[in-house]
């Protein structure tokens, strides 16, 4: 999967509307399977921390 496809997933999956990685990869870095799931994983750590931190104040 390229960075564009990538991007298009985990909105798909993490229910978000927009995400732009900068990961310095250039557009034409490939992503393994492995590689984006860890990715989606990270993600999905992070947007519940800020909810967690949005319901806490």
């Amino acid at each position: 999967m390229n960075k564009y496809d990538v991007e298009k997933r985990l909105c798909d999956e993490l229910n978000i509307e927009y995400i732009n990685l900068n990961l310095r990869t250039g557009p034409s870095y490939i992503f393994t399977e492995e590689e984006y799931q860890e990715l989606k994983a990270d993600y999905a750590k992070l947007f519940l921390q800020l909810e967690n931190i949005d319901e806490n104040n």
